[in-house]
């Protein structure tokens, strides 16, 4: 029975506090997340992308944005192919960007990122959370085990973002819409600026980015933020934002009839 096994890997979508696994639990079984166990079998270097918005579109930039510039990368996890599935024997050179959800994150142990990005924390999944902070404090997870010369990707602009990294060691890399950070990325009227060491340079225009909405902004100061602390360039992200059309169900155009646009949103939350 399941109560005789030497380990359990939960799917994100089972509550670990449903009373077998309590049981489990008593009775000393390990219970651990998909995506600890893709990290215990390989030596790749690891990003981490979560929030309640953003995470898929996010993660898919930052994954094109380090294949322009070079840099050996796999991309899985919450986006659709699990990272069991593709990260077993891959190397130090190369970078895993996995997209995390906070089921996902409930059951690491060890699973540390060098680079952690969060996104935003906005009211979701309360049918398994009992509040806001506990959904909150689910996400923070995903700096556990994060070391002091590791970094921290956060949104500047979203209290409970900020909340749920103030006990994060690593360092804070800051992305904002609406005002300068000190290091990370900012939107500076319509430029997306990036500064770093003390050096500031435009990476692209507002108007140049394909992707629509002021939301996926956000998602490029993310993206430009986290893709860059990985050995990304700001020229592939300029060159990946130009040319990115967005993924399916997200403001995703389908034709223009009599005049009228339609547009496939099915993925808004």
């Amino acid at each position: 029975t399941i109560l005789e096994a030497e380990l359990l890997v939960v799917s994100p979508g089972v509550d670990v506090r449903m009373p077998l696994l309590a049981r489990a639990r008593a009775l000393g079984i390990p219970i651990l997340s998909e995506v600890e166990l893709a990290y215990r079998s390989c030596q790749a270097r690891f990003l981490g992308i979560t929030g309640t918005n953003g995470k898929s579109t996010t993660t898919t930039l930052v994954g094109l944005m380090l294949e322009r510039a070079g840099v050996p990368v796999t991309v899985a996890g919450n986006i659709g192919t699990a990272l069991c599935e593709v990260v077993p024997g891959l190397g130090p050179d190369r970078w895993v960007v996995a997209e995390l959800s906070s089921f996902q994150l409930e059951t690491i142990e060890t699973f540390r990122p060098e680079v952690a990005c969060l996104l935003n924390v906005t009211q979701n999944h309360l049918d398994r959370y009992a509040s806001l902070a506990e959904y909150r404090d689910a996400k923070a997870r995903l700096f556990l085990n994060q070391e002091a010369g590791d970094w921290a990707v956060l949104n500047a602009d979203d209290p409970l973002v900020l909340e749920a990294a103030a006990a994060a060691r690593a360092r804070p890399v800051l992305f904002s819409r609406f005002h300068p950070v000190e290091d990370g990325a900012f939107l500076d009227g319509d430029r997306l600026m990036l500064r770093r060491a003390g050096e500031t340079r435009e990476v692209c225009r507002a108007g140049e980015i394909r992707i629509r909405g002021v939301h996926n902004l956000e998602n490029a100061l993310a993206a430009i933020a986290a893709s860059t602390l990985a050995g990304g360039s700001p020229e592939a992200a300029r060159a990946v934002l130009a040319e990115f059309p967005g993924l399916e169900h997200r403001l995703e155009p389908v034709a223009v009839l009599g005049g009228v646009q339609f547009v496939n949103d099915s993925k808004g939350t």
